[in-house]
């Protein structure tokens, strides 16, 4: 996975604050809004070589975990795991392993 690095220094500073950018750990405003901050970059023309956020994390989601992504990854992880701060952590978990390329099964 190869996001644009303004995506990852934007979901790093998600990490830190996640309330200021969606209420009540509420991942598909995140996917949203990275769905919103790719399309920035690709008009920008500053995307270049670098992956779409959601359609990699997707891929990624489904490729090392059993579960179904075909309304994107923020849907396939809060039926899994709810709404909560700890959906919020695993997919930070999630986050970490796709952009250091360990594709290793996780276990949910």
């Amino acid at each position: 996975m190869k996001p644009h690095p303004l995506t990852l220094e934007y979901l790093g500073r998600v990490a830190v604050r996640p309330g200021m950018y969606m209420r009540d750990f509420d991942l598909r405003e995140l996917e949203l809004q990275l769905h919103g901050f790719d399309a920035g970059l690709f008009a920008a023309e500053v995307l270049g070589e670098f992956e779409s956020f959601n359609r990699a994390f997707t891929d990624f989601v489904l490729s090392t975990t059993k579960l179904s992504c075909s309304h994107g990854w923020a849907t396939a992880l809060l039926r899994e795991f709810g709404q909560s701060e700890s959906t919020f952590l695993k997919f930070l978990s999630l986050l970490e392993k796709a952009t250091t390329g360990d594709q290793s099964r996780s276990s949910t």
